[in-house]
């Protein structure tokens, strides 16, 4: 997975500059909840999500998030000299299912606003 690190790397450097000016900066709803009046971030995401092809790039970009997370993992412990033969396939396997929860994770976050339908 090591070889995948650059790509993978430039993918995601476009994936949060995309996700910050299409969520954060992105469109601007207003809703009062007890009284006090605050930005709806709920229906930015729904809105957006409503995009097939922005549900398509959001899940290959967290698809390039596990891959890069997955190497990552277990490389951290290893740059740190961690790397005892009995305990780096641990390691190994714990970054892959860490991977696996979170980008899978946030990829169906976007598949799910996109099926659940409008706001």
């Amino acid at each position: 997975m090591s070889l995948t690190m650059p790509y993978t790397g430039v993918v995601l450097l476009i994936f949060i500059i995309l996700h910050i000016n299409a969520l954060k900066l992105g469109t601007h709803y207003e809703v009062i909840i007890d009284g006090t009046s605050m930005r709806d971030l709920s229906r930015t995401t729904f809105e957006y999500f409503q995009n097939v092809w922005n549900v398509v790039w959001y899940v290959f970009a967290m698809f390039c998030a596990a891959l890069h997370t997955s190497h990552g993992f277990a490389s951290a412990f290893q740059s740190m000299g961690w790397n005892h033969p009995k305990y780096y396939r641990k390691l190994e396997i714990a970054g892959h299912l860490y991977a696996i929860a979170v980008g899978g994770g946030f990829a169906f976050l976007a598949v799910w606003c996109h099926l659940k339908g409008g706001y």
